[in-house]
């Protein structure tokens, strides 16, 4: 069985474990496994590799990527400001950045329950199973924000010296361990008080709502700094001791500015203290009760509740609206059903559509001032600031990617079994649901909002917006025609191809031109209709044309 490094670094660690009661023996050999068995995940039949590139190619590809995202930290870390500011602001963006992918990637890894049946009839006590649960899960998110941090530790060695680097290290792994901690709490307490199917309904509640606590919980950040001049300036306070990127800055500030103030030690000491403290009580305390109530997840049912007859006429009527043909409108419905039942399709969909409510609203938030509430208002409204929708519209279309991937991906061998030659219905059925099912309501939604504070004066802004929308999930749906909906396995680490990876930078390189048209011709004070015809006109030549195919290769 092969030693992966990971392991071998996990061996220089073998005391602490040993110390903390966990048989390290087994729990390497439980990795060891669970390592392997994420490497030999089979392919399905709708995803079939050529076998020209080797098994690491993907995931280089992914780690480059990774880095490239890293690249904008540095925007943050080269602002005039103390080290102990810039790196708060870029610990923020990465705390958020790991927490929402602990949440929407790594939540089925940490309430796994397959391998219960196993380990149980084995001498494996419930510390050495919960632990290698924990270290399994923080391989993988080391291996992805490391990717993230690289350019900033590169930056950081040049700008403040090698022990820099250290100290981010240090930083890694104990945000890594907090946040997996922490996350595993909130579990723990659920699962303590609720279980069978209404524990997998609060599941999913508790994930979206710590998914739109996270960007509204940045806020606070910022208000630890005032601009003095050119320069972002610290102001101690209380409240500030209760954010951690505070606390993971602060032995930037101490050790390499030598800046010995009562607050950047006490924030400090909290660094070191809290993830240690909270490794400790999780050992002790929380793994043992935390793996026995996981067997909750197997047990309990309830029937659910049907759909009321006018919610379900209202969705009949839509789905015959929306499609002419019969076999369009099957496969329509279905993916309406599996949208609105399936909660592992909530889960990784609903935190994308609450970024998309939440972040236009934050970015007008700070354009209003609430000691002057009605003047701020009024000035608003007499602004472009409308123009942040586009935020949403960038955001909603990663939902067509999303649906691609399902836990009963072995399922989809009914399309080849299915008595259909023309595949382009399957795709014109899963772009059609996304829009009626998140994209309308969402943008709808939005659009009101934004209305009573700009006026009706935006509504034609509004109805080019939508239709940017449109045109971008169609992009998206003829970039993943090949990948069908729920037919890809869902993977602890995504495998994604160069071409995977390349649309993830289209969609916002063509999304921005369409923001910077939009401002030229308001600049302008020229018409939107033109604009907006030509756009439209673009909808209809993609979707009968590119969308139009009778046989679709399934990656030969």
């Amino acid at each position: 069985m092969k030693d992966y490094l990971s392991l071998k670094i996990l061996d220089r660690l073998r005391f602490v474990f040993e110390k903390q009661g966990i048989a390290y023996q087994l729990m390497r050999k439980i990795l060891q496994m669970k390592l392997l068995m994420d490497r030999r995940r089979s392919s399905n039949i709708m995803n079939v590799q050529n076998g020209k590139k080797d098994e690491n190619y993907n995931y280089r590809v992914s780690y480059i990527f990774y880095v490239l995202y890293g690249l904008l930290f540095l925007i943050l870390f080269f602002l005039p400001a103390s080290i102990f500011t810039r790196m708060t602001l870029v610990i923020s963006v990465f705390i958020f950045m790991v927490t929402s992918i602990m949440i929407s990637d790594f939540s089925s890894v940490l309430l796994d329950t397959k391998d219960i049946n196993i380990l149980v009839t084995r001498p494996v006590g419930p510390e050495t199973a919960g632990m290698s649960r924990i270290i399994h899960i923080f391989i993988y998110l080391f291996t992805m924000t490391a990717a993230f941090i690289t350019p900033t530790f590169i930056a950081g060695i040049i700008k403040e010296g090698i022990f820099f680097a250290g100290i981010l290290i240090l930083d890694l792994f104990f945000i890594l361990a907090a946040v997996i901690i922490l996350t595993s709490l909130l579990y723990g307490f659920v699962l303590h008080i609720f279980s069978g199917e209404r524990l997998k309904d609060i599941i999913n509640y508790i994930q979206i709502v710590v998914a739109a606590f996270l960007p509204i919980s940045y806020q606070f950040t910022g208000e630890m700094f005032e601009l003095l001049g050119e320069e972002i300036v610290f102001t101690p306070s209380l409240w500030s001791y209760l954010l951690p990127p505070a606390w993971f800055a602060a032995p930037f500030q101490l050790i390499l500015e030598s800046d010995l103030s009562i607050h950047y030690i006490l924030l400090s000491l909290l660094a070191l203290l809290v993830p240690a403290a909270g490794l400790v009580l999780y050992n002790k305390k929380i793994i043992p009760y935390f793996e026995r109530n996981l067997v909750k997840l197997n047990t309990g049912s309830r029937k659910r509740k049907g759909i009321s007859s006018l919610r379900e006429s209202l969705r009949r009527r839509i789905i015959s609206l929306a499609s002419c043909k019969k076999s369009e409108r099957a496969f329509l419905s279905l993916y309406w059903s599996i949208l609105s039942q399936s909660r592992k399709v909530k889960l990784s969909v609903y935190p994308n559509l609450v970024f998309s409510l939440i972040f236009p609203l934050i970015f007008i938030k700070d354009k209003i001032d609430f000691s002057s509430l009605s003047e701020s208002l009024q000035a608003l409204s007499a602004g472009n600031y409308y123009l942040y929708l586009y935020l949403s519209v960038l955001l909603l279309p990663n939902v067509i990617t999303i649906i691609s991937y399902s836990e009963e991906y072995k399922g989809a061998w009914i399309y080849k079994a299915l008595p259909v030659d023309d595949y382009s219905i399957f795709n014109k059925a899963r772009a059609k649901a996304v829009v009626l099912k998140y994209c309308l309501p969402v943008f709808l939604l939005i659009g009101i909002l934004y209305t009573s504070l700009f006026g009706i004066r935006i509504l034609d802004d509004l109805l080019l917006m939508f239709l940017v929308l449109l045109l971008l999930t169609v992009i998206r749906t003829i970039n993943h025609r090949k990948e069908l909906p729920f037919s890809l396995e869902i993977t602890t680490v995504e495998k994604k191809s160069l071409k995977d990876n390349l649309h993830i930078f289209i969609t916002p390189l063509l999304c921005g031109v369409f923001v910077v048209m939009h401002i030229l011709l308001n600049y302008r004070e020229l018409p939107l209709w033109p604009f907006a015809v030509l756009i439209f006109a673009g909808i209809i030549l993609l979707w009968h044309s590119m969308l139009n195919e009778k046989n679709v290769e399934f990656y030969k």
